[in-house]
């Protein structure tokens, strides 16, 4: 078998690459998966921190909203309480507690005005409120 020339095949130059090893150590498989957790768990601790938030910021856009819609609603309508139904006054001020979903509001009316002092509170898992001056409804 003189003078026969042995060819190198793909198998042999990639032993010379990457050695000639038929596998991965143990040692190597745990660098890797270390390296690979050491990449991946900023990006899923931002990824839960971001779900948090946006959780939290629709339950007091959902506040917000409730607010608004009763501040709006008492800017048109004014504030007429002869509706006993709706509103139940006392000698300090006047409230309501049902007409407006999910929020409780004050009102006081301001001596020798035609104003009332409004706080609008909501109550829920935030608990937000908002102070403006309504017309006497009258």
């Amino acid at each position: 078998m003189m003078g026969m020339i042995k060819r190198k095949t793909n198998k042999d130059r990639a032993g010379i690459l990457f050695g000639n090893s038929e596998g991965s150590s143990i040692i190597e498989v745990v660098v890797a998966a270390l390296a690979v957790a050491l990449i991946a768990s900023p990006i899923f601790v931002s990824i839960l921190a971001s779900v948090r938030m946006n959780s939290r910021a629709e339950v007091i856009s959902a506040a917000e909203c409730a607010i608004t819609n009763a501040v709006e609603s008492m800017n048109a309508d004014g504030i007429d309480t002869s509706d006993t139904a709706i509103w139940t006054e006392t000698d300090e001020y006047v409230y309501i507690t049902h007409s407006f979903a999910d929020v409780t509001v004050i009102a006081e009316l301001d001596e020798d005005t035609f104003f009332f002092r409004v706080k609008v509170v909501y109550v829920g898992d935030e608990t937000l409120f908002a102070e403006t001056i309504v017309r006497n409804g009258e």
